[in-house]
């Protein structure tokens, strides 16, 4: 209980600090971010690649978490910001205000030579006739995704079950196995032609929230409004 109450001691006399360079207009300081690893690529880095250019005194810090790691973090001060896709509904929720906002719709990724990639869009049936690669049922889309393959009276039979976002694309990539992701999750991959994104069927949609969230009784550091600001921007061009 004393280590927990002095790191929240020590990340508020770091964010004092830093509040006080913001005052005397040295535009310097840092600001902690932590981050489902779903958006580090796709939101995350090119945010901070932006703010590096127009702000090169600022410092960030950042972890890469799951989605209640990332949730616990700004609750106990350890991060200024979390941003994560997939949230958990748990009590942690109460301790954090939640800044952003988004709906996230998925897709089936796959290769371009993939042979359903040219395709307008998938039902769920067919998805699931595809070597898939999703994670286990810790993890909310495949929860969902169970239950819409129910619903639609197919089974679920997952080719590779991995929760590495890494390893599910390279399996993409290699044309191996097809995915279910939001876009966003595989941005720089699609923009360079390595994947493609195919749209599910209305009636097999899937949605899940992407949250931008802080602590609720913390005074942003400069650093951290202005990370802050550069998500919120990324999010609105990804829309």
């Amino acid at each position: 209980m004393l280590a927990q109450q002095a790191q929240g001691l020590v990340s508020e006399a770091e964010n004092t600090r830093t509040l006080i360079d913001d005052l005397r207009g040295l535009q310097r300081g840092q600001a902690t971010i932590s981050a489902s690893g779903a958006v580090v690529s796709g939101l995350v880095a090119p945010a901070l690649c932006r703010i590096h250019a127009t702000h090169p005194r600022l410092r960030f810090h950042v972890d890469v978490a799951s989605a209640g790691e990332v949730y616990a973090a700004v609750a106990e001060g350890v991060a200024d910001l979390g941003i994560t896709i997939f949230p958990p509904q748990d009590d942690g929720r109460a301790k954090i205000a939640i800044c952003h906002s988004s709906q996230m719709r998925h897709a089936m990724i796959v290769s371009p030579g993939h042979p359903l990639a040219r395709l307008a869009c998938v039902s769920m049936k067919t998805l699931c006739s595809q070597a898939l690669a999703i994670p286990d049922t810790a993890f909310g889309v495949r929860r969902k995704l169970e239950r819409m393959a129910k619903a639609a009276c197919v089974r679920l039979d997952p080719v590779f079950v991995t929760g590495s976002l890494d390893l599910q694309k390279e399996l993409a990539i290699r044309g191996a196995a097809a995915l279910v992701l939001p876009p966003l999750c595989c941005a720089r991959e699609i923009a360079s032609g390595l994947l493609v994104a195919v749209d599910l069927a209305e009636d097999s949609a899937i949605e899940t929230a992407l949250e931008l969230c802080r602590t609720p009784d913390r005074t942003l550091t400069f650093a951290a409004q202005t990370l802050l600001s550069e998500i919120v921007v990324g999010l609105a061009n990804t829309a």
